[in-house]
């Protein structure tokens, strides 16, 4: 798996830069947190079904799941995990309406993910 994570990393691996590992055959996943939403998209564009994309941003997961990710490599799972694999599920299910009433009130607690202490906070949170 690649992790895209420009703020923590210093790096911002574009689809450019994906190119040049798309012979990899030990990559076939790619972790997307640079987020910016339509980088999916662009993904998917760019790779078809050659990577699984998983967001990697907790606060973007349904907006990821309506451009198609696969997973999800989520912080908050660790302090609220019915709630995110409910979210998850129903996402995936295409069952948006219902998924955007709980993703609504765990928004604010997603927003935390891009926080330099984010296991600090799961912690207060268990």
């Amino acid at each position: 798996m690649i992790y895209n994570n420009p703020i923590a990393y210093g790096v911002d691996v574009t689809p450019a830069i994906l190119r040049t590992l798309e012979d990899v055959e030990q990559i076939i996943c790619i972790k997307e947190e640079s987020g910016d939403i339509r980088r999916v998209t662009d993904l998917y564009n760019e790779f078809g079904d050659r990577f699984a994309v998983f967001c990697g941003v907790d606060d973007l997961i349904l907006e990821s799941l309506a451009l198609g990710v696969t997973g999800w490599v989520s912080g908050m799972t660790n302090a609220w995990p019915e709630e995110c694999v409910r979210i998850f599920e129903l996402g995936q299910t295409g069952k948006f309406a219902e998924a955007l009433q709980l993703y609504r009130i765990m928004t604010p607690a997603f927003h935390l993910d891009t926080s330099v202490k984010l296991v600090q906070y799961i912690k207060l949170a268990e």
